[in-house]
C-alpha cells in the first residue's frame, strides 16, 4: 500500500477558552478522521457486568492503518433502579456502562449503569487525541461535568454545564449532544478524567460516546487498495426496481432503466459508481428458467452507456431475501438455495468479461430472512459458491440482515463470514441518520441530530470491518435536501467513508423520483442541481493515480550504519516525518530503497531531521552494486529538499550523504520518491500455464517480488499433475526462495510451494517442495516421467518460508519459519535431469472444480539480486542476566525490539546479561543502546555452552548512549555483555541489545 500526496485534511490553530477553564495550543495541529467510541455493552468491548475497566485496541486509518489503545478505569456501575426514587448502589450488577434500557431510568428497567453526582472515570489513550463532541443519556437538565486532562504536560480543565447553550439536546429522548467548539487536546498515556459534579438530586447520566481524533504533528495520509479494490463514489438510479407488485411487469410502464441522459449527468459531476437496482422474477422469470433475453439487453444498455464514460456499475438484485414479492426467503422449501444459486450462476457467466462492472450485489436488505424460512449467511455462500464456479475476478457484494443496517450491523449479522476463495468480497450495509434509522425523516428540529451523528451510526459497521480485515461498502445513505445543516452531517459521513476506504453510493436518483424528499435527480432539463449534490460532487476516495503515490513507502530500505535501533533505516520510508534514520557521526554514509520494480524517476522529496548532508547525491542502480548518479549539490542546508525533473532509471535509489552539514550524523525523516511510470518488473518474466487437467482456467498477478496465483486441479501428486504453474527457464545450477504467504483452504490438502520440473507436461519428471495449511511441509518427487511420486515430510505450516536448489542432478528442499534461519527437509538424486528446467511456483486447489488463491512474497530467482538486510539475531531470543532490579526491568526486556523497555541490574559491578541465539554464528557486530545507567568498563563474550566465555570486545571507557560495536569476530551460540564497571552510581541498564551476523 501506498501513502497519498493528495492530503485531505483538518489543520487547526487551538486557541481555547471555555466556561472556568482558559488555555492556548500555540501550535498547528492536525487531526486525523473521526472516531465514535460507543456501544460498551458489546462487541468489540465484550464487557461483563462488575466490570471497572473497559478496553480495546482499535486500527484507525490515519497514515496508513495506526493500532490505538483506549482504556476507561471505573467505567462500569451496577444499579437497581426498579425504585427510581431510591435506587440500590449497593452491589455490582450485571449491568455495562451505558447500556441502553428499555424503558430508560424507569420502573421496570432492573438494572443500569449510572454516572452519579460524585461518580468519576477515566480514559486513558496511548496517542495524542483531540476529543470533539460526546453523547450523554438520561439528560434530565442543569447537569454539571468537570472534565481535567494535560496538555504538553499542562493540567488543563473544563466544567460543562448541560444545556441547550451548549449542547443539541432531545428532552423527550434524554440525550444530550455535545459537539465542542474547540476541541480538547489530550496528552498520550495521561488520563482524561470526567467527574459528576451535580449537586446530588437530577445527577443521573450516562455517557453513551465520545467522538475523537488523533492528533498528529503532519498531514494525516490514507492508504488506496493494494488488493485491486478501487474506492468509488457514486449513486443508486432507480426504476428498474418499482411496482414489485407487478412482476415482470412491462419496461417503460411499470419500471425504468436510467437512460443516457441521467448517466452523463452524473458522470459530469463525477460519481461514477452506479448502483443499478433489478427485480430477480423479471431478469428470470420463473426459478431456473433462463434469463430473459429482453432484460438483459436492457442491463446491457446501461453497461455500454457506462463503459463509453469510464464509469463503474453494480448489479444490485433488489429483492430483501425473496423471489416475488412476498413473505418467502431464500432457503425456504418453496425458494431452496439451489434456484438462488442457479440465478447468479446465469448472471455471472453473462456478464463476467464485462468491464464496467464494479461488482455482483447478491441481494438488497435481507431482511426478516429466519421468519420467512430462510437462512441469509447459507444462501450467501451459496451464491458466492455458484459465481465462483464461473467468475473468479469479480468483486461479489453481501449486504447483511435487518435492513443492512450499520448501526446494527454486529447484533444483526452474527454468523455472516462468507468465504471467498478468490478473497474478492465486500459487505454492504445501508446508514440513515434519520431517528427511524431509514429514509423517513423529520424535521431538522424533530431529528435533533449533531454533526458527527452519522459516524456515529456507521461506526459499528466499519469496525466489525477492521476485525476482520473486510472490505466494505455503504450501498444507501442520503439526506433531505431541504435543509442545508444536513448537509454538514453528510460531509463529516462521507470524509469518514473516504479515510476508511469504503466505496459509497448515494439513495437516490431517478428520473421519475422528482418528489422524493432523498432524491438529487436535477431539475429544469438536467441544469439545476438539487442541494445535496453540493457535498456529493466532492472528491472523497482515496484511490490515486501513479504520480501521486510515494513508491518508496514501507519498502525494503538499507543504510550503511545507524545510531540506534530506533533510528533504523525503514523509518525513512515509514510515511512518518516524526520518526527518522540517523546514521553514525560520520561522512560518507548511505541509506538507499528497494523499489522492487525498475522506475523512470521525476521527484524526490527528502525531509531531513535536524542533523542533515551539506553534500549529497541521488543515485540509481539495478543491482545495489553499480550506482549512477542522477543528481548532487554542494549547498545542501536540511529542512525539505524537493528535488525535480530528475532523469534516471533504477530498482534502487540511494541518497549518498558525502558530507555532514553539522557534527553530528545524517538524518532523514522521510525519503519520499515519485514516478510517473507504472513501473517494470526487473527479474522474472514469468509464465502462468495450467498443466493438465484443471477444472477451472488459472490466474496470476505480480507485484515486485510478491506473486498470486489462483489454481484449480486435482492435486500435483500419483502419476501425472493438476495444477497452476507461473515459471521461467533455468539452465543449470540454481535455487528459488519464497514466503508462502497464505493459500485458501479449498482442501485440507491444497498446496502451493516451489518446483523444479522437466517440462509442462503433465507427467513430466519434477521436485516439488510445498506448504499446505493443515499438514507439515514436505518434498515431493518424480524420478521416472509418468512414474509414482514420492514425499519426503518436513515440519510447519502456511505462512511459511520455502526453498529449493539444483547442484547437478541433487535437488534440495528447505524450510524456515522466518527466512533466516533453514532446515533441509530432503534431498533427492534424480539422474540425467537436463541443463534447461522449468522452474517457478505451484499451486493447486486439490478440488478441481474451485479455484484456491496461493500468495507468495518475497520471491527470489536464479538472477535476482537481494538486498542484504541485516538480522537480529536477539530480538524475542531468551535472555538471562545475574540480577533484576524488579520485574519490569526483566532480562527480556533488553531483547523485545522495544526500544522503551529496558533490563537494569542490582546497584553493583560485575553484572552481566546473556542471550541464547538458538544456534551458533558467527559474530560481526553488537549494537548495545544504554539507558542512564550505562557501564563504562564492559566485554563482549561469546560462548557454545553459557559456560566457558571467549573475549571479543572489551573497553574500560563506555560512556553510554549507543555502542554500535562493529567488525567483531567470533562464534558462538551465546553472546553475553559483562558489565565490570559501572558508569553511574546505579546499576547496569540497556534498553536494547542487538546481535548481527551469519551462519
Amino acid at each position: 500500500m501506498s501513502p497519498l500526496s493528495k492530503i485531505k485534511t483538518r489543520a487547526l490553530l487551538i486557541v481555547i477558552t471555555m466556561f472556568m477553564a482558559s488555555w492556548l495550543h500555540a501550535e498547528t495541529v492536525y487531526l486525523g478522521s473521526p472516531h465514535i467510541l460507543q456501544y460498551f455493552h458489546q462487541g468489540p468491548w465484550n464487557v461483563q457486568g462488575g466490570e471497572s475497566t473497559v478496553a480495546h485496541t482499535f486500527t484507525l486509518p490515519d497514515n496508513g492503518g495506526t493500532q490505538v489503545n483506549f482504556s476507561f478505569e471505573n467505567a462500569l456501575k451496577g444499579v437497581d433502579v426498579t425504585d427510581p426514587n431510591a435506587p440500590d448502589t449497593t452491589g455490582a450488577l450485571p449491568a455495562t456502562w451505558s447500556h441502553h434500557g428499555t424503558n430508560g431510568m424507569a420502573a421496570g428497567e432492573a438494572t443500569v449503569a449510572r454516572f452519579d453526582s460524585g461518580d468519576q472515570f477515566s480514559l486513558v489513550v496511548d496517542h495524542q487525541i483531540a476529543i470533539e463532541a460526546f453523547t450523554m443519556h438520561e439528560y434530565q437538565g442543569g447537569e454539571e461535568v468537570r472534565i481535567t486532562w494535560t496538555d504538553e504536560g499542562i493540567a488543563k480543565s473544563l466544567n460543562l454545564i448541560m444545556t441547550t447553550a451548549n449542547g443539541v439536546i432531545t428532552i423527550g429522548g434524554r440525550r444530550g449532544n455535545y459537539p465542542l467548539s474547540d476541541p480538547i487536546i489530550a496528552d498520550a498515556n495521561t488520563p482524561i478524567i470526567f467527574t459528576n459534579v451535580t449537586p446530588p438530586s437530577s445527577d443521573h447520566l450516562r455517557l453513551c460516546s465520545i467522538a475523537c481524533s488523533l492528533v498528529l504533528n503532519a498531514p494525516p495520509y490514507y492508504e488506496p487498495s493494494d488488493d485491486g479494490f478501487v474506492q468509488m463514489f457514486g449513486v443508486n438510479i432507480a426504476g428498474a426496481e418499482f411496482n414489485s407488485g407487478n412482476l415482470p411487469g412491462t419496461h417503460g410502464y411499470n419500471y425504468f432503466y436510467p437512460n443516457e441522459d441521467e448517466v452523463e449527468y452524473y458522470h459530469s459531476k463525477g460519481l461514477n459508481l452506479i448502483r443499478l437496482p433489478f427485480k430477480w422474477k423479471r431478469l428470470q422469470n420463473s426459478l431456473y428458467a433462463p434469463l430473459s433475453t429482453n432484460e438483459l439487453a436492457l442491463i446491457d444498455g446501461v453497461l455500454a452507456l457506462a463503459a463509453a464514460r469510464d464509469m463503474k456499475v453494480i448489479l444490485d438484485m433488489h429483492d430483501y431475501g425473496h423471489y416475488d414479492d412476498d413473505d418467502i426467503k431464500i432457503g425456504n422449501p418453496a425458494l431452496p438455495h439451489s434456484a438462488y444459486a442457479d440465478v447468479w450462476l446465469k448472471i455471472a457467466d453473462h456478464f463476467k468479461n464485462n468491464d464496467a462492472i464494479y461488482g455482483y450485489g447478491l441481494m438488497n436488505e435481507p431482511v426478516g430472512m429466519a421468519a420467512g424460512g430462510g437462512n441469509w449467511p447459507v444462501a450467501a455462500q451459496t451464491a458466492t459458491d455458484a459465481i465462483r464456479s464461473v467468475d473468479a475476478k469479480t468483486w461479489i457484494i453481501v449486504g447483511g440482515e435487518n435492513w443492512s443496517s450499520a448501526t446494527k450491523w454486529r447484533a444483526s449479522n452474527p454468523n455472516l463470514d462468507v468465504i471467498d476463495p478468490s478473497d474478492k468480497l465486500i459487505y454492504e450495509a445501508h446508514c440513515y441518520f434519520s431517528n427511524a434509522g431509514n429514509d423517513n425523516y423529520g424535521s431538522w428540529s424533530a431529528e435533533q441530530v449533531y454533526p458527527y451523528e452519522a459516524i456515529h451510526r456507521v461506526e459499528p459497521f466499519v469496525q466489525w470491518l477492521k476485525e476482520r480485515d473486510a472490505r466494505g461498502f455503504v450501498g444507501e445513505y442520503g439526506i433531505p435536501g431541504n435543509e442545508p445543516r444536513w448537509n454538514d452531517v453528510l460531509e463529516n459521513f462521507m470524509e469518514y467513508l473516504g479515510a476508511n476506504g469504503l466505496s459509497a453510493t448515494y439513495w437516490a436518483g431517478g428520473r421519475y423520483w422528482n418528489n422524493y424528499s432523498l432524491g438529487v435527480h436535477p431539475s429544469s432539463n438536467y441544469t439545476v442541481d438539487r442541494p445535496q449534490m453540493a457535498v456529493l460532487t466532492k472528491d472523497f476516495a482515496y484511490t490515486v493515480t501513479q504520480e501521486e503515490v510515494d513508491i518508496a513507502y514501507a519498502k525494503i530500505a538499507v543504510a550503511s550504519s545507524i545510531q540506534n535501533s530506533s533510528k533504523s533505516a525503514d523509518k525513512a520510508v515509514d510515511g512518518d516525518d516524526a520518526t527518522f534514520w540517523s546514521s553514525s557521526f560520520a561522512d560518507d554514509e548511505w541509506i538507499y530503497v528497494d523499489l522492487e520494480q525498475s522506475y523512470g524517476f521525476d521527484r524526490v522529496e527528502i525531509v531531513w531531521e535536524n542533523a542533515y548532508a551539506s553534500e549529497y547525491r541521488i543515485q540509481v542502480s539495478n543491482d545495489a552494486a553499480s550506482w549512477t548518479d542522477i543528481y548532487s549539490t554542494t549547498t545542501g542546508n536540511g529542512g525539505t529538499d524537493t528535488l525535480t525533473a530528475l532523469a534516471g532509471n533504477g530498482r534502487y535509489v540511494r541518497l549518498y550523504c558525502d558530507v555532514r552539514g553539522t557534527g553530528w550524523g545524517n538524518g532523514v525523516r522521510s525519503f519520499r520518491i515519485y514516478s510517473s511510470e507504472s513501473g517494470v518488473p526487473v527479474a522474472s518474466n514469468l509464465t502462468g500455464t495450467d498443466i493438465g487437467s484443471t477444472g477451472a482456467a488459472g490466474n496470476n498477478s505480480e507485484s515486485g517480488d510478491s506473486y498470486t496465483i489462483q489454481a484449480s486441479g486435482y492435486d500435483i501428486y500419483g502419476t501425472a499433475d493438476s495444477f497452476r504453474f507461473l515459471h521461467q527457464t533455468m539452465t543449470g545450477d540454481g535455487e528459488i526462495t519464497a514466503l508462502v504467504s497464505s493459500l485458501t483452504a479449498t482442501h485440507s490438502w491444497a498446496k502451493a510451494g516451489l518446483m523444479m520440473r522437466e517440462s509442462t507436461d503433465a507427467n513430466a519428471r519434477n521436485v516439488f517442495v510445498l506448504a499446505t495449511n493443515g499438514t507439515a511441509t514436505n518434498m515431493q518427487y518424480r524420478s521416472t516421467t509418468g512414474g509414482s511420486t514420492a514425499n519426503i515430510s518436513g515440519t510447519g505450516t502456511i505462512p511459511h518460508w520455502l526453498r529449493l536448489s539444483r547442484s547437478g542432478d541433487t535437488f534440495t528442499g528447505y524450510h524456515s519459519s522466518d527466512g533466516v534461519n533453514w532446515t533441509t527437509i530432503g534431498a533427492q538424486t534424480i539422474a540425467g535431469m537436463p541443463t534447461n528446467l522449468e522452474i517457478g511456483l505451484a499451486a493447486t486447489s486439490h478440488n478441481n472444480s474451485v479455484l484456491t488463491t496461493a500468495v507468495f512474497d518475497n520471491v527470489t530467482l536464479p538472477g535476482d539480486t537481494t538486498p542484504t538486510v541485516p538480522t537480529n539475531l536477539t530480538e524475542g531470543k531468551t535472555a538471562t542476566a545475574s540480577t533484576e532490579q524488579n520485574s519490569s526491568r526483566s532480562a527480556d526486556m533488553a531483547v523485545d525490539g522495544d526500544g522503551v523497555t529496558r533490563w537494569s541490574s542490582i546497584y553493583a559491578d560485575n553484572e552481566w546479561i546473556y542471550v541464547d541465539l538458538g544456534q551458533s554464528y558467527d559474530i560481526d557486530e553488537v549494537v548495545l543502546s544504554w539507558e542512564a545507567a550505562y557501564a563504562s568498563g564492559y566485554r563482549i563474550q561469546v560462548s557454545d555452552n553459557a559456560s566457558t566465555w571467549t573475549d571479543i570486545y572489551t573497553t574500560t571507557t563506555g560512556n553510554g548512549g549507543t555502542d554500535q560495536l562493529t567488525n567483531l569476530s567470533g562464534n558462538g551460540r551465546y553472546v553475553r555483555i559483562l558489565c565490570e564497571t559501572r558508569g553511574t552510581s546505579w546499576g547496569n541498564s540497556l534498553y536494547e541489545i542487538e546481535v548481527y551476523g551469519s551462519l
